[in-house]
């Protein structure tokens, strides 16, 4: 009897009527269930672009059950390039659109969107690059869902998955979001100014006060300073 039902089910899969199942180790293709739309600025060698910006709010499955993720995916219109980001989901349905806007930078170079993350506890800079080109949104979307599908451990592993730079800030003291009082929630950096020399990135971030961070090309830590 199992044998028939897996032979019925292989060829209703060959016939287009049933999806085939993800590959072993591969999250199922994500499909949206909500969507939010806005738009927002990234930098570039030759100054701030306008992009627009498109949550999609979508779920996964894995051992301790269904896990809600935001996939903020960022477009740029005239040159149809694309990038995407998948994090665990908030309370609305624009809350990484928010958080993007609020403190958060996107650099256009050659086709390729860099952003720029920091979260405090402990301090860190997230930065991911991707080269994605879309015609439009929509094509954004369902490159950007499809790339997340095959990136994202089934364990939850957000950041291994999508490739994603990390830069301890610890270098900076813990005074740089810790304010003076224990009672008091440590501050998330906001990432205010991106810029790329050629050769380096320098990357400036506003806490309780402001430091600027040097990386190389690839992303490595050359240097960190207080600044004011």
């Amino acid at each position: 009897m199992h044998y028939e039902l897996r032979l019925a089910a292989l060829l209703l899969i060959f016939a287009g009527l049933l999806p085939a199942p993800a590959p072993l180790g591969q999250v199922p293709q994500l499909a949206a269930k909500s969507r939010a739309d806005s738009t927002g600025t990234a930098l570039s060698p030759n100054g701030k672009v306008s992009i627009d910006l498109r949550e999609v709010q979508t779920e996964t499955s894995r051992a301790d059950g269904q896990v809600l993720l935001s996939v903020l995916v960022i477009f740029e219109p005239k040159s149809g390039s694309f990038s995407w980001r998948a994090t665990p989901a908030g309370d609305a349905p624009s809350w990484r659109i928010s958080q993007f806007n609020d403190g958060q930078a996107a650099f256009l170079r050659d086709g390729e969107v860099v952003d720029f993350r920091a979260l405090g506890g402990p301090p860190r800079l997230f930065i991911h690059a991707y080269r994605g080109h879309a015609s439009n949104m929509e094509q954004a979307e369902a490159k950007a869902l499809e790339a997340a599908s095959g990136s994202i451990s089934p364990r939850g592993d957000l950041d291994n998955g999508q490739n994603v730079h990390v830069v301890s800030l610890l270098g900076l003291g813990f005074d740089f979001i810790n304010p003076p009082t224990s009672e008091s929630t440590n501050i998330t950096p906001k990432v205010t100014d991106v810029r790329w020399d050629g050769t380096r990135w320098l990357v400036t971030l506003k806490a309780r006060w402001t430091a600027q961070i040097t990386l190389d090309a690839s992303y490595n830590l050359l240097s960190m300073k207080r600044v004011e």
